[in-house]
């Protein structure tokens, strides 16, 4: 296929393909925020231990699934010319592991606590894992379909899937404030587990048109000894990687504010309820806020904004004195998560060569997902031997740190536009 019959089916499978992005980036957004690592999923886990480390394990398994094994699963689609299948394989994995998460809640009503905790890690890893195949594949996707004002696409995709998660948080807090342990989650989770599979259709409706240049598949140890010949040719990238190197460390506490939030604060369910429609609320504006800002002057300013939102976050959360005082950390955890999300999604793709999307989106993933991996873990240990309080303000010194480091070394890439239809 030549550049101008690709074009000519682009714009023939625009409208399809938009449909079926827009619905599948919404859905998995939502079941993605409905299952916070910082929020649902570590309260449920506090019925069964009051261990950080199982705490910080949440973020460890979602952060090694998802990003740390990019890398080997692009390597390995890269032999492939058309990926559909692939992604959609990585859908069914990911959506279907809703079921065990309604499994482990199920198993909660029984006397032993281990077979529940059990099945709860072996979701999570199915899930994260599997979206660690489809993430390469998704970004791959979306930058040949949407070459220009993508920002604007993702920011109202992620608005739709706030819209949703909304409703969901609030029957959430609902159902925690009025159903006993586990029952409340037994129900939840199986709304989530229907809603999950259902939301499979879009990524099957998808129609793929083969990139004229095919990918170029190589072996994992090849790719790996390429990245420092990708790091000298692509300097901007590099040093963005660098800065969300840094800001890993500064979210260490962040993976525990629900957690201080019921130990030290003592949040009921209602409050982790209402932080998570918070949550919700804050990323909703946020949305179409930083899609049209980075559509505007560039995702690398979104990129460098919501470092200084998390300072802001650390201040609140060190001033806090009760879990109503929370309330607006989590809004502007909103903000800052779906700034981090926007920002980091499109600048992957800024500087990557279009038949080399999936690499590069699962390098820059991958290169960070180690830190993401050990940092709850390294976080959990700081706080258990010199206090929450301590982590906090040891995050809060890392944030300004990053500030300097994102304004002062780190400039926006030159955008690649991938030739296709808009």
């Amino acid at each position: 296929m030549d550049l101008t019959t690709y074009q000519a089916e682009q714009q023939r499978y625009h409208r399809r393909n938009f449909l079926s992005l827009l619905f599948d980036t919404a859905s998995f957004a939502t079941i993605s925020k409905v299952l916070n690592p910082t929020v649902t999923l570590v309260y449920f886990l506090s019925f069964f231990t009051a261990s950080q480390t199982a705490a910080g394990m949440i973020p460890a398994i979602l952060t090694l699934g998802n990003m740390v094994s990019q890398l080997f699963w692009a390597s390995y689609t890269a032999r492939f010319q058309q990926k559909k299948r692939l992604w959609v394989l990585g859908t069914i994995f990911s959506r279907s592991s809703m079921i065990l998460f309604l499994a482990s809640a199920a198993l909660a009503t029984g006397p032993n606590p281990v077979w529940p905790v059990a099945v709860f890690y072996l979701a999570l890893v199915i899930y994260a894992f599997s979206n660690g195949l489809v993430g390469p594949l998704w970004a791959n996707f979306v930058a040949k379909v949407f070459p220009t004002m993508r920002g604007r696409f993702l920011g109202f995709a992620y608005f739709l899937d706030a819209c949703v998660s909304l409703a969901v948080a609030a029957g959430l807090r609902w159902i925690l404030d009025n159903v006993a342990f586990p029952y409340g989650f037994i129900y939840f989770f199986a709304i989530l587990a229907v809603f999950a599979v259902i939301s499979i259709l879009p990524a099957m409706m998808f129609k793929e048109v083969p990139y004229p240049i095919p990918e170029q598949p190589q072996p994992i140890l090849a790719t790996l000894r390429e990245i420092p010949s990708i790091m000298r040719q692509y300097p901007s990238y590099a040093r963005y990687i660098a800065a969300r190197v840094v800001v890993t460390f500064a979210e260490m506490a962040a993976a525990f504010f629900t957690f201080h939030a019921v130990t030290t604060l003592k949040a009921t369910g209602a409050h982790v309820a209402t932080y998570t429609i918070v949550l919700v609320v804050g990323g909703l504006v946020a949305n179409l806020l930083w899609g049209m800002v980075g559509d505007k002057i560039g995702f690398m300013r979104v990129f460098q904004v919501t470092f200084g939102i998390g300072l802001i976050m650390i201040i609140l959360v060190l001033m806090a004195q009760s879990p109503v005082a929370l309330y607006p950390v989590f809004v502007l955890q909103g903000f800052y998560q779906q700034g981090l999300i926007l920002s980091v999604t499109n600048l992957n793709m800024a500087t990557s060569p279009p038949e080399r999307t999936p690499l590069f989106v699962a390098l820059a993933n991958a290169i960070t997902g180690p830190f993401l991996t050990v940092t709850p873990l390294i976080g959990a240990a700081i706080s258990g031997v010199l206090g929450y309080r301590s982590l906090l303000i040891l995050c809060l010194g890392v944030y300004v740190f990053d500030i300097v480091l994102a304004s002062w070394a780190v400039r926006a890439p030159h955008y690649r536009v991938v030739p296709a239809a808009d």
